[in-house]
């Protein structure tokens, strides 16, 4: 079987056929729909499909590049739906001598989505790259997903996962110099992961890396733990890369209070960045600088039904650190941003977006 003929199976293995209908499916889905509710080695594989031990061997290669989130345990292979975060110990930043941390923080982008604010995202990357900013962290939703509640409230081309990956990568901010790094969140673009069994963030830098764009850095599912190492001494302080879940508190600062102060003391970071509320605010508690990252997405329909309020900006912040390793000053800087105003045409239920 060909290269090109492989792919062209495999873009239907992208697609959830657990409910398909069984005589329908191809051996590359067959496998698949497998693997996702059970646990299979190479053996039992090869003997259910009466496929050659190579042939397994290629076909689980192929499903993971094509980003199946393929797990072995105990010598069998499954697609798990839920992604373990990364260990903190990959992503280091080493401290400049005599100069702050300085970082953009975004959150909540939802690219695909019909209350997007594409032009708050451009103006944001356009004043991080004013101030010099090399690295943005983005801290999950970065896509609007699909689910049932907001089919008609996705953009006309982001109908579909890899339609909404190939969008991100056509539509996010692209700056000179400035690299994004970002988690994903459980749900959103997590609900993919969740149905498909998928690595939704390695998927987008996948696609990113297809189209020539190196910018945008996978740093694993839900948080981050991001090592602030200090240039002389070496000593470090830790900054988690959050999309918490859950819905906003009766206060804006209660949901993150509360989780910090349920973090045991030894986990406890000394910058934590909470993305998910779409809420914009800065606090100390317990030692720990939390920064609440607002979106850049005008009120849509769940909001209103729940109630909620949208923060739409964007943050830079600066972190002087210690030689013996803490932060001992840290500046948010936030740029916030009016919504269009409230039912006025700018969206439109059942056509495009209205351009203004």
């Amino acid at each position: 079987m060909s290269r090109k003929k492989k792919t062209r199976n495999l873009d239907a293995f992208l697609r959830d056929t657990v409910d398909a209908d069984p005589r329908r499916l191809n051996y590359p889905q067959k496998v698949r729909q497998a693997l996702l509710v059970r646990s299979l080695s190479e053996k039992e594989i090869s003997e259910t499909f009466g496929l050659r031990p190579g042939e397994v061997e290629e076909l689980l290669g192929d499903y993971k590049a094509a980003g199946a989130n393929l797990v072995l345990q105990a010598g069998k292979w499954r697609i798990d739906r839920h992604l373990a975060p990364d260990s903190e110990t990959v992503w280091t930043v080493k401290g400049k001598a005599n100069e702050p941390y300085r970082f953009g923080l975004v959150a909540d982008t939802h690219i695909g989505s019909k209350h997007c604010r594409l032009d708050v995202l451009d103006d944001l990357y356009d004043w991080f790259a004013r101030e010099g900013i090399t690295r943005v962290y983005h801290a999950g939703n970065w896509i609007e997903g699909e689910a049932r509640f907001n089919k008609h409230e996705l953009d006309d081309r982001a109908h579909g996962m890899q339609a909404q990956l190939d969008l991100m990568v056509e539509q996010y901010p692209h700056r000179r110099r400035i690299e994004t790094h970002y988690v994903s969140g459980d749900d959103h673009e997590g609900w993919y992961s969740q149905r498909e069994g998928v690595d939704i963030g390695r998927m987008l830098q996948d696609t990113a890396r297809r189209a020539g764009r190196k910018d945008l850095v996978a740093l694993g599912y839900k948080e981050c733990f991001i090592t602030l190492e200090h240039p002389k001494t070496r000593r470090h302080a830790r900054m988690l890369i959050d999309h918490p879940g859950g819905g906003s508190a009766y206060a804006i600062s209660y949901a993150a209070q509360k989780r910090i102060e349920a973090a045991q003391g030894g986990e406890k970071p000394a910058i934590w960045a909470f993305g998910h509320w779409h809420k914009h605010g800065y606090f100390q508690a317990r030692n720990v600088h939390a920064i609440l990252v607002p979106c850049t997405k005008d009120l849509d329909t769940f909001g209103r039904k729940k109630g909620l309020e949208y923060h739409v900006g964007g943050v830079i912040i600066e972190a002087e650190q210690h030689e013996g390793g803490a932060i001992t000053q840290l500046t948010p800087r936030f740029r916030m941003y009016y919504d269009r105003g409230y039912h006025n045409q700018q969206y439109n239920l059942s056509g495009p977006v209205a351009k203004r």
